[in-house]
């Protein structure tokens, strides 16, 4: 019988874990056991953790895999308005609609309207949903243009 070969995942898992790993301070120059608490910190953090870092906007959750921080970022490269335009509409938005917890951005570039034709001003294209999570209700979609307007789509 001939050994398989075991796929890169399974050598990996039977691979003991690198020193490197549990990289601690030592204590007058003798090397000390790790506790859990510096283990965890040094670990990195997983994709699910990396994507469920929370931050908010006028009182809205930022949900979905765009950040608040890449749209800022992407925005500010067209205008230095755009951060101070993305809080003054989410504002808008939670004072127009009470029940809205969650904002998500589709996309993190200021853009040409695809739906609106009438629009001629660049814009970032957003959902607003019940509660805090993506999962949440969808209660308007609109775009948020620079100046901080927020315009509704009349579909939903």
């Amino acid at each position: 019988m001939t050994p398989t070969r075991l796929s890169r995942r399974r050598r990996r898992l039977r691979e003991p874990l690198r020193k490197s790993f549990f990289r601690v301070p030592s204590v007058s120059g003798s090397p000390t056991c790790p506790t859990v608490q510096q283990v965890e910190s040094n670990r990195r953090p997983t994709p699910w953790q990396r994507l469920n870092t929370r931050s908010e906007i006028g009182g809205l959750q930022v949900v979905g895999t765009t950040k608040l921080e890449d749209v800022k970022t992407e925005a500010a490269k067209k205008s230095d308005k755009w951060a101070s335009a993305l809080e003054t509409a989410a504002r808008k938005a939670k004072q127009d609609h009470p029940t809205a917890g969650a904002i998500f951005f589709k996309g993190n570039r200021p853009h040409k309207s695809n739906k609106d034709k009438t629009e001629t001003r660049e814009v970032i294209s957003v959902r607003l949903h019940e509660g805090t999570t993506e999962s949440g209700k969808v209660i308007k979609s609109g775009h948020i243009t620079e100046d901080g307007s927020i315009k509704y789509s009349s579909n939903n």
